[in-house]
């Protein structure tokens, strides 16, 4: 049997297009779903363990110590997230949910591999450092 280009097609190709098409709807919804949860969590890790690390540890050295310490991590973060993203996808500067929700819109939720994983380093590492983040995003 072979492909679009005359190639073999290997045996999980070929078992692939024997399984019924609802099925492998079913399927890929499930792996979808699941690769989903485990990014939303993996989020939520990484935003918990940076505030760990900064904010539960200042908050027990004392108030000057925590105040100068907060803004220390703030602005750590702010110029952490605007190097990163000026680095590795200029396009990710001054947008967080709404350039996401236009690509869920207008593209089927399609965006650059490259575009997400900044969104997210940058998110997690935003809100983890103590930066409020709004309609501005990373």
């Amino acid at each position: 049997m072979t492909g679009i280009l005359g190639k073999p097609l290997s045996w999980g190709t070929r078992l692939w297009g024997r399984v019924p098409q609802e099925l492998r709807r079913v399927v890929v919804l499930v792996l979808l779903g699941s690769v989903t949860g485990l990014v939303a969590v993996l989020f939520h890790y990484c935003v918990e363990g940076i505030s760990r690390r900064t904010f539960e540890h200042l908050a027990g050295q004392g108030t000057g110590f925590f105040l100068a310490g907060s803004l220390a991590s703030i602005t750590g973060g702010v110029l952490l997230v605007t190097a990163i993203i000026r680095l590795f996808d200029p396009s990710c500067e001054g947008g967080g949910v709404m350039p996401v929700k236009l690509a869920f819109w207008k593209k089927a939720g399609v965006m650059r591999l490259r575009t997400a994983v900044v969104k997210f380093v940058g998110s997690t590492l935003t809100l983890g450092s103590g930066v409020s983040m709004g309609p501005e995003g990373p």
